[in-house]
């Protein structure tokens, strides 16, 4: 899924246009133009086919809904009374995929389950059934059979009478009526009833089923969880089961339990907390995927995508920085020019900074600017030495400029506490300045090169062209190594060495000209690579393969594990 993001960067322009065009189809289709539907149509299947094509399932299938909406809604009389909540329906999942889509963009880890409520709601506009929470679960059971047996511990008891299988499902009806109604007590009634089930299922052809629904209430109640409606549901078809072996005990035992009911119990176990030993045991035998992202993390990861959108968030840390630059310029004014007096000018700057903060909702910041303030009014009356006064405020100033470089890369308030502790003193601005001035510089040492092969090829091999190349690469690869950008480093550290041992190493004979472009493909493919971290836009590794391709064809293989200085 990771390599999904790097190819979503190269036409997410192309679909945040398709998708306001749709919005702004849907507009006029809900004034009463009636054609602008079919265009809204063609745009769900464009935005469709191009998250097909990046690799990303959950955004396809929720184009692909809004789609199926859509054709369903053309079908109606224009008079439907279910119109203007058809719109609506359209018109929030519009919205909802344009923030699916800037989350994975900003993000380095996504789960498709992210999307999942979005698709349910999409679907259930038009009357269909919702998908079942693993729908994106990687689990078979064919192919965990012998696993699941493990979790079966427990030998078959004699079948009681009906009497005493029907008691045993109201036992489990009345604790589910409680969980229905959001009373989570009702699982330890629940829990009572199917240990009292395992025990008569024991080793049979329908025993797995109930240690792994066990195991699924323990993650309800203590493995943090969220209780909703298709987990309700999913309790609700154990009810099922649970009538079937009350009806006719013997067929049910002898037959196999439903393989999607399996994995939705398998799915809830992996999403939970390992907070019991059953869960423990549960995961361990069962080999679940370790790549599935917990129920905790998916509520944290959601409540991200739906907060403010990125391009917002971005635009006023953009204004805030601008605010920063006017402050830093009149406190260094100050503080030098001891005549002029810039308090009062210092004052209004930061108490504007601070409203624009607020809209942030950084509460944090708001009361370190506060706080300033009150020392900063507090100066007017005293007097005091500028530059020991100032210096709290400048290092307040840095650290609001951190912050606003962390969100305009597209970080997360979460994280910025760990990144300003990680950067020690220094500003994340200036580290990012430092960053690109870095790559900057790394391109230019890539453009010698090239201008220095391509004039080596039109002078007829004449050796002086390459004086500086080694030298030229040699700085790229201390740059791209203080980036820690390590494989990049090592493709550039092996292009260097092809063209002193091949090209300037005294070989006879003329190179071949299928080398020279091979060569030039490495050196274009670590260029394109740059450009892409200059955009702050980077691609994958896919380019990084094609330059190691290149050079293992002209004899200098890159070890992707080797990381050391050479």
């Amino acid at each position: 899924m990771l390599q999904s993001a790097p190819l979503l960067r190269i036409v997410k322009d192309e679909l945040d246009a398709t998708l306001q065009h749709a919005e702004i189809q849907l507009k006029a289709y809900s004034e009463g133009v009636g054609e602008a539907l079919k265009e809204c149509l063609d745009d769900f299947k464009q935005v469709s086919g191009a998250c097909k094509m990046v690799k990303l399932p959950a955004a396809e299938m929720l184009a692909g809904e809004l789609s199926a909406l859509a054709i369903w809604m053309n079908g109606l009389p224009e008079d439907d009374s279910s119109r203007n909540s058809n719109i609506s329906s359209l018109t929030v999942g519009i919205a909802m995929l344009g923030r699916y889509l800037n989350y994975i963009d900003t993000s380095e880890s996504y789960s498709p389950e992210l999307a999942l409520p979005m698709i349910n709601e999409v679907r259930l506009a038009r009357g269909e059934q919702a998908h079942v929470d693993s729908l994106f679960f990687s689990f078979e059971r064919d192919d965990k059979r012998e696993a699941l047996r493990l979790i079966v511990t427990k030998s078959a008891v004699e079948l009681p009478g009906v009497k005493d299988l029907r008691r045993l499902r109201h036992m489990y009806q009345v604790g589910l009526l409680e969980v229905i109604r959001n009373n989570e007590g009702g699982f330890r009634l629940m829990k009572r009833a199917l240990e009292r089930v395992e025990s008569i299922c024991g080793d049979t052809a329908a025993a797995e089923v109930w240690p792994l629904a066990q195991a699924s209430i323990d993650a309800m109640v203590i493995g943090d969880v969220e209780l909703t409606r298709s987990r309700k549901l999913l309790f609700a078809w154990l009810d099922r089961d649970l009538k079937c072996l009350s009806v006719d005990g013997v067929k049910y035992l002898s037959s196999e339990p439903s393989a999607a009911l399996v994995k939705e119990l398998c799915y809830l176990i992996a999403v939970s907390q390992p907070a019991s030993d059953i869960i423990k045991t549960a995961k361990q035998h069962l080999e679940l995927p370790a790549d599935t992202m917990s129920d905790v993390k998916l509520r944290e990861e959601r409540a991200v995508m739906l907060a403010p959108d990125a391009s917002v968030v971005q635009a006023v840390s953009a204004a805030v920085n601008e605010e920063l630059a006017k402050i830093k310029d009149v406190i260094d004014a100050h503080c030098r020019a001891s005549d002029d007096n810039h308090h009062n000018e210092i004052v209004v700057l930061l108490e504007g900074i601070g409203q624009t903060l607020r809209l942030l909702e950084l509460t944090h910041l708001c009361s370190d600017v506060d706080a300033q303030l009150q020392k900063l009014k507090a100066l007017a009356e005293v007097s005091v030495e500028r530059e020991v006064a100032y210096d709290p405020l400048v290092q307040l100033v840095l650290k609001i400029e951190t912050v606003m470089s962390l969100l305009q890369r597209g970080g997360r308030l979460s994280d910025i506490v760990e990144d300003i502790s990680s950067s020690g003193n220094a500003s994340l601005g200036t580290l990012e300045e430092v960053r690109i001035l870095s790559v900057v510089e790394a391109r230019a040492g890539l453009a010698l090169a090239k201008n220095s092969l391509s004039s080596y090829i039109d002078s007829d091999w004449d050796l002086l062209h390459l004086g500086n190349v080694p030298d030229s690469l040699h700085g790229v690869w201390g740059a791209l190594y203080f980036l820690e950008l390590h494989r990049a480093a090592q493709i550039v550290l092996h292009i260097q060495h092809y063209i002193e041992q091949r090209l300037l190493g005294g070989v006879s004979g003329l190179p071949a000209e299928n080398n020279l472009e091979t060569l030039a493909d490495a050196v274009t493919s670590i260029d394109y690579y740059l450009e892409s971290m200059e955009q702050n836009k980077p691609l994958g590794v896919g380019v990084l393969e094609v330059a190691e391709e290149s050079l293992e064809v002209l004899g200098f293989a890159v070890n992707t594990l080797t990381e050391s200085i050479e």
